[in-house]
C-alpha cells in the first residue's frame, strides 16, 4: 500500500495533494488517540509525519510516530533540508521533488 502524508494543516495537505501524494491533517502539532484510531479505521499502514519545521512541529512529530507505532501502523518523521517552515511554503518544483525522493 501506499504511504500517506500526515501533516499540521489544512494548506499542508492540499499542498501535499497537489504534489501527487495522499495526505491527511492533524490540525496542530498532537496527534489524538481519537486520531490514530481513525488512521487505523481508513487502512492506513504506513504513515509519514510532516509536520512544521518549527520547534511544536519537530517534537509533535516524535510524538506522532511513537503513537502510530505503538498502534501498528509504520511510520517515520520527514524532514527538509531548505528554509521552508511547512510543505505548504515550499515552491511546487521543491515540494515534489523533497516528497519524491521519499516516497517514490
Amino acid at each position: 500500500s501506499s504511504t500517506l502524508v500526515l501533516v499540521e494543516g489544512a494548506m499542508d495537505v492540499v499542498a501535499v495533494r497537489e504534489a501527487g501524494y495522499d495526505a491527511v491533517g492533524s490540525y496542530g502539532s498532537v496527534l489524538y488517540n481519537s486520531q490514530v484510531s481513525l488512521l487505523q479505521r481508513i487502512g492506513a499502514q504506513r504513515v509519514l509525519v510532516a509536520y512544521d519545521d518549527d520547534f511544536a512541529g519537530r517534537e509533535g512529530a516524535v510524538a506522532a510516530v511513537r503513537e502510530l507505532s505503538n498502534a501498528g501502523i509504520l511510520a517515520r518523521q520527514f524532514s527538509w533540508d531548505s528554509h521552508e517552515k511547512d510543505l505548504a511554503e515550499m515552491a511546487v518544483d521543491v515540494r515534489k521533488n523533497v516528497l519524491a525522493k521519499t516516497l517514490d
